[in-house]
């Protein structure tokens, strides 16, 4: 595999492992903040949870709401009945008329404002509060726990006069805009089991507008670490890579400054092994031993040259110099050493 090959490897390695790390980050600061979000001030929830609860014993979504739901239900319950049976698409316009009429006279009765201030006093609660009351379900049961649908929160389009919210059904009262299974204080299922009677599901919702602001709040530690922690592994990695890229200039001239020189001595080596085979040749014809001994001395040092020049070549890819081994005799090999370096010490 060619270097630059490998180079983009590393590159695509390092920068998946760094979307790794960020992705890690974000789903832990997100699972971090669904638990914040779970236990947002759940003693407070609590608290009013008991209290509304307790206001509204033996009745319905706020203190005087069973009253006006039973007056509309019970005042047309026959009504409903007979058309149910027989008309069942003029049930379902007279039952939106019902409804309408029904929420209507709950949201100007509605009384929660005063209620959960007066919760809020009692239990020494300063937190900022905002509500909303919804309606979920209608059914009518003209035999037992056998219902019919009035209202739902489900049915769409919702034919009535009152805001509703979407999934979670009419709003009686409240500001409230974001309605969810956290800030879901209360819910209620209130049915009878009698006939003619009716079955209806309500919730109410308390949150503060400063929701957001103070859970990232009480997260920002966390969110501060792991943004130090992903600012300081990109750092590394630009670091690492800028290095890299000079590391890898320096190699390519050092590599390209190698194949000049050896390119180089190429041509002085090769004009004295020519030169030396001339004067070989010159000496066959006079015989002069001291001139064969030289000869041979420049003979061996230029072949011992040459391959050291080509494996400083080899050496500066990324071949790599391959290992290879020959018999010698290390009597003559001795004895040629010997020669060569006897020529530095004549004279001396």
């Amino acid at each position: 595999m060619k270097k630059m090959d490998r180079t983009l490897i590393y590159k695509i390695i390092a920068g998946v492992s760094f979307v790794v790390l960020c992705v890690t980050q974000l789903l832990h600061i997100r699972n971090m903040y669904n638990v914040e979000s779970r236990n947002y001030n759940l003693d407070e929830k609590k608290t009013i949870q008991a209290d509304y609860e307790k206001s509204i014993t033996n009745d319905k979504l706020f203190p005087g709401g069973s009253g006006i739901i039973d007056s509309f239900i019970y005042r047309y319950i026959d009504t409903l009945e007979k058309l149910a049976e027989t008309k069942p698409e003029l049930y379902h316009h007279y039952a939106i008329r019902i409804y309408d009429s029904i929420f209507s006279s709950l949201q100007r009765a509605n009384n929660m404002d005063s209620l959960l201030a007066d919760i809020k006093a009692r239990n020494n609660i300063e937190t900022d509060l905002q509500y909303a009351l919804t309606i979920r379900q209608i059914d009518l049961a003209f035999e037992s726990n056998r219902y019919i649908p009035l209202f739902s929160a489900s049915e769409t389009p919702r034919y009535t006069s009152v805001p509703s919210v979407e999934g979670m059904g009419a709003r009686i009262g409240g500001s409230l805009e974001k309605l969810t299974a956290d800030n879901q204080t209360s819910g209620f299922i209130v049915s009878s089991p009698l006939e003619r009677s009716y079955r209806i599901s309500f919730a109410l919702h308390t949150d503060s507008p400063h929701r957001l602001q103070q859970i990232i709040l009480s997260m920002l530690p966390t969110i501060l670490v792991s943004l130090f922690s992903i600012l300081a592994v990109l750092a590394i990695l630009l670091a690492t890579l800028i290095n890299w890229q000079k590391q890898k200039k320096i190699a390519e001239a050092k590599s390209d400054f190698i194949n000049t020189i050896t390119h180089e001595f190429q041509t002085p080596l090769s004009a004295i092994i020519i030169a030396n085979k001339t004067i070989e040749n010159e000496n066959s014809g006079l015989g002069s031993e001291k001139l064969s001994f030289l000869t041979g001395v420049i003979r061996r040092q230029t072949e011992r040259l040459d391959i050291l020049t080509k494996q400083v070549t080899i050496a500066s890819t990324d071949q790599g110099l391959a290992l290879t081994t020959s018999a010698y005799n290390v009597n003559s090999l001795l004895a040629e050493l010997l020669q060569d370096y006897s020529i530095n010490l004549q004279g001396k």
